[in-house]
């Protein structure tokens, strides 16, 4: 079976963005990753590395938020 979808401009960002979800989430993933590995054992003030955690506490508080868990 072969079918052929036709979408306006706006249609066709929102497929877009539908479809590349789980690249989306591998993205969400490795930034908090990286921020986790920088807290854990960057070398850096205190003031930074709290500054980096808060980032990093926003950014599961949004997910949660949405129904998203990054938590692996």
């Amino acid at each position: 079976m072969k079918a052929t979808l036709e979408f306006s401009d706006d249609d066709e960002v929102k497929l877009r963005q539908y479809l590349d979800g789980p690249l989306a989430f591998d993205v969400l993933w490795d930034v908090d990753q990286h921020l986790r590995m920088q807290i854990k054992h960057g070398e850096m003030s205190e003031a930074v590395a709290d500054a980096l955690q808060a980032v990093r506490d926003y950014l599961h508080t949004s997910a949660a938020e949405h129904g998203i868990s990054i938590d692996a």
